[in-house]
């Protein structure tokens, strides 16, 4: 019942009536003052500063609505027994002994002084002498006065003081003998009251799978409202995962008669578990005060301080519990989660291994009960694991430590992290999802998370989400990744170029500097594009970001020499993901499908879709369709959103002929009209080019779409619908502006508008040399400016071979195009034997260039090995 303003609280237990003829506690006849009555108390001290009293020695008390109720009055807050009797004791607000009442001839009773603030870890004066300090469950003080059968007294005293060094080992012999006591007195309320709490709190601090759980969930299932059935309540509630109900039970607890520092630890567990660790060090601040003997709060509040990331006053906090409890069980485990913390804040040279041999040695040396501080440690090592590289080691020791840890939201992060970086990001965000919504931690990891798996906009939400908890780099971070994978790469560089890389870590941060420099690649000059791949230094993805420069220039078997060196230089594990996606990636252009798809396998390994799919299209090169459409599938299960990963993917969709994945992936497009510009893409890939065109009937909209209408009107022959859609998909985002000029082009040639095709090949061909030096454009369009020739009627073959030999001889990497024209060239030229060598080179470039192997049929020249290697990409061709 809650405490009135100068007033106390009245709690009597006993068998026998006591010596003024009162019954004993529990009667129906029981004792019954009214509010406020005054009770005769005999012998106080009034000198003791700490107890205000009134004249005489009357002090107004306040009743409870039932005192001779046993479950409401059997224990205050915690036991404080003496021997040889047990006195009364005056109790502050505080739950604190604050007098001693000498109570020889009359009736003991207890009472508690008006409200009063406590100085922190105040001196209790001659009483602790005399009684002895309780050290272990701290659910607060209780008083017992005339109890019937000394020796029980002093088995319940000796109970509670085996706990006195807070060591596993003491506690559990505490529990036992209270167990034992329980066992002879089942009546005893008291008894089973500080077994109860015992129980639930060493469940929670040492053990929540084991015994003690099951005796506490037992305990709390038993009727009434005592301290420390409460504490085992919500001891239990916490440690089956309902954060909610073991706060809403604390909380009542706190606010009403059963106030007890045990009953405030057990809320800081729940607030921690809730990641308020604010909240939780109020608690705990509180409980230190009310038990200023018990170690476990300021070891919690260590803790807490940590995960609120007030190293500093944790390490402050770690002296006070050095002094207080030096054999303390869990103190080498709170110095151990500090250190580590320190080592990952900023790590010098050596600090991780060094923070990782301390954290072994201390559990080797850990009693073995202790599973939940073992769990903590082993969390701190696994961290220490993702630090360093070694991701699969440390997901394999994070999945061990639900039943020890439970909903931890430092579990949770850490095991998210870890599949995150294992390349399962899918799992990760339904890690983060059991994270509690005041986890700001957790929320900028599904932001991370949700970039990984290509999905842009959620990512963006998850940053609303963050509100003023986004810093300005999270903020430039996710912005700018986004707008990357949303083709806007003019604002990709804007907020990309806001960050400091020098201060980012991890993959997110590997892949934010090669998003940067591929975003300045694509939207300015490429002085600007060196400028940047200087000013990383020694960065880590630095040999990425300078094959983006050598590919700008076409130098391809440049960029690769870089790649190439970097891996043979770089410490296993050390290299970012970028390094095997570009090498790969290089690779597949060269032809070389088999070392492609080796290094292709480990840049997938990031999770990414986008490295999925190049993935799938090494294999299905190299292996053929079926394995192909397996790795595919992957990445549609992955429901990637972004416009950047979705074009190419349902272009490989379609050329697969999956329609079924096909229908799913362009779900992924949150506009209707990009939908049906992607449906279309698909289908044309799949050469259903009347379904292509029912997708995009009525449909209007970006320059992406008009685009693609462009196109499929070009696949069906409508030259002026081609024209009419191509001009306004000039204004396409510069990743697809080379496609957009080469459908402009197509569509103006096939209208019979070749000075129109012309002009504008020249002028992109200008752009591409002087204002971007851009030689990979510059190649591109010289090709198209072959193939355009090739269409003319008569063509000019001198210049399609003037054309052919500069990409020829300058491109330092191959790719099916080149061979394939001059292979049209040697035809037009009566070379039919050289053309189908050609032809040849482009399909072993490239099996799945249907271009080449049609070429082939025209000619009537194709092999077994060609038919062979056609079908292995399209085994559906073998029923045509």
């Amino acid at each position: 019942m809650p405490q009135r303003e100068g007033t106390g609280a009245l709690r009597l237990w006993g068998d026998e009536s006591l010596r003024d003829g009162t019954p004993p506690h529990g009667s129906e006849a029981g004792y019954r003052p009214a509010v406020a009555e005054p009770v005769p108390v005999g012998g106080l001290d009034p000198t003791d500063p700490a107890v205000t009293l009134p004249e005489g020695t009357e002090i107004p008390i306040q009743v409870a609505e039932q005192p001779t109720d046993p479950e409401a009055a059997a224990i205050w807050d915690r036991a404080f027994v003496a021997e040889p009797k047990a006195p009364a004791l005056v109790l502050g607000p505080d739950a604190k002994p604050s007098s001693q009442v000498e109570a020889r001839d009359q009736a003991t009773i207890a009472i508690r002084t008006p409200e009063a603030p406590a100085p922190r870890r105040r001196s209790v004066g001659p009483i602790l002498a005399l009684i002895g300090l309780v050290i272990g469950a701290g659910a607060g003080v209780a008083v017992w006065k005339h109890l019937r059968e000394e020796q029980t007294v002093d088995a319940l005293a000796r109970a509670l003081l085996r706990s006195r060094s807070d060591t596993v080992a003491g506690n559990l012999e505490s529990i036992e003998a209270l167990e034992a006591l329980h066992r002879d007195n089942p009546a005893r309320l008291d008894v089973r009251d500080a077994l109860a709490e015992r129980t639930g709190i060493f469940a929670l601090r040492f053990d929540p799978s084991g015994p003690a759980r099951q005796q506490a969930a037992t305990l709390a299932r038993a009727s009434g409202s005592s301290p420390g059935l409460l504490v085992a309540r919500a001891a239990e509630a916490l440690l089956r995962g309902d954060i909610a109900s073991a706060e809403q039970i604390a909380t009542r607890g706190l606010s009403g008669g059963a106030r007890s520092a045990a009953l405030a630890y057990v809320r800081a567990r729940a607030r921690l578990d809730a990641a308020q660790p604010d909240a939780a060090i109020q608690d705990l601040q509180w409980a230190e005060n009310a038990e200023p003997s018990w170690p476990a709060p300021v070891a919690l509040r260590i803790d807490a301080e940590r995960l609120a990331g007030r190293l500093v006053d944790a390490r402050e906090s770690l002296v006070e519990l050095r002094q207080h409890a030096p054999a303390s069980t869990e103190l080498a485990v709170v110095e151990a989660r500090v250190e580590v913390d320190a080592a990952l804040l900023a790590p010098p040279q050596g600090a991780l291994a060094a923070a990782r041999q301390r954290l072994d040695g201390v559990v080797t040396k850990l009693d073995s009960r202790a599973r939940a501080p073992v769990a903590r440690l082993r969390l701190a090592g696994a961290r220490i694991d993702l630090a360093r590289g070694a991701a699969t080691p440390a997901l394999e020791t994070l999945r061990t430590l639900a039943p020890a840890l439970g909903s931890s939201p430092e579990l949770i992060r850490a095991l998210a992290q870890a599949q995150a970086v294992s390349g399962d990001p899918a799992s990760a965000v339904h890690t983060l999802s059991a994270s509690p919504p005041a986890d700001q931690e957790a929320t900028w990891m599904r932001a991370q998370v949700l970039l990984q798996l290509e999905r842009p906009a959620e990512a963006r939400a998850e940053l609303g989400r963050l509100g003023d908890g986004a810093t300005t780099d999270r903020r430039h971070l996710v912005l700018g990744m986004s707008a990357w994978m949303d083709l806007d790469s003019d604002r990709a560089a804007q907020e990309l170029g806001a960050l400091d890389f020098s201060t980012l870590a991890g993959p997110l941060a590997d892949d934010a500097t090669v998003t940067f420099i591929g975003a300045l690649s694509e939207t300015v000059e490429w002085k600007r594009v060196g400028n940047a791949v200087q000013r990383l230094g020694a960065h880590d993805t630095r040999p990425c970001a300078r094959s983006i420069l050598l590919t700008m220039w076409a130098n391809e078997r440049g960029a690769l020499e870089v790649l190439t060196s970097a891996t043979r230089t770089a410490e296993e594990g050390a290299l970012p993901a970028c390094v095997a996606r570009f090498t790969g990636r290089l690779i597949l252009g060269a032809g070389d499908t088999e070392a492609a798809v080796l290094h292709l396998r480990r840049a997938a390994g990031s999770g990414r879709p986008s490295d999925g799919i190049a993935l799938a299209e090494a294999l299905w090169r190299h292996e053929g369709r079926e394995a192909a459409l397996t790795a595919v599938r992957r990445i549609v299960d992955m429901a990637p959103t972004a416009p950047r990963t979705l074009l190419p993917l349902v272009e490989l969709l379609g050329g697969l002929d999956a329609r079924p994945e096909l229908s799913r992936a362009i779900l992924g497009a949150g506009d209707p009209a990009l939908r049906a510009a992607l449906l279309a893409r698909g289908l044309r890939a799949a050469g259903d080019v009347a379904g292509a065109t029912a997708a995009l009937e009525g449909v209007g909209g970006s320059a992406v779409v008009q685009a693609e209408i462009a196109r499929t009107a070009l696949d069906r022959g409508d030259a002026a619908a081609a024209v009419a859609a191509s001009g306004p998909a000039l204004a396409v985002p510069p990743a697809l502006r080379l496609e957009a000029v080469t459908t402009r082009i197509l569509a103006l040639q096939a209208a019979g508008d070749l000075r129109q095709a012309d002009r504008l090949l020249e002028l992109e061909l200008s752009r591409a040399q002087t204002e971007r030096g851009d030689r990979q454009a510059v190649f591109d369009l010289r090709l198209q400016r072959a193939s355009l020739e090739l269409g003319r009627v008569p063509p000019d073959l001198g210049k399609i071979a003037n054309e052919l030999g500069f990409v020829r001889d300058q491109m330092s990497v191959g790719s099916p195009t080149p061979p394939y024209l001059s292979g049209q060239l040697a035809e037009r030229l009566g070379q039919r034997t050289e053309a189908a060598r050609l032809y040849r080179v482009a399909l072993a470039i490239d099996p799945t260039d249907r271009r080449a192997f049609a070429a082939l049929e025209q000619l009537q020249d194709v092999t077994d090995a060609d038919r062979a290697l056609h079908l292995r990409s399209f085994p559906e061709a073998q029923t045509r």
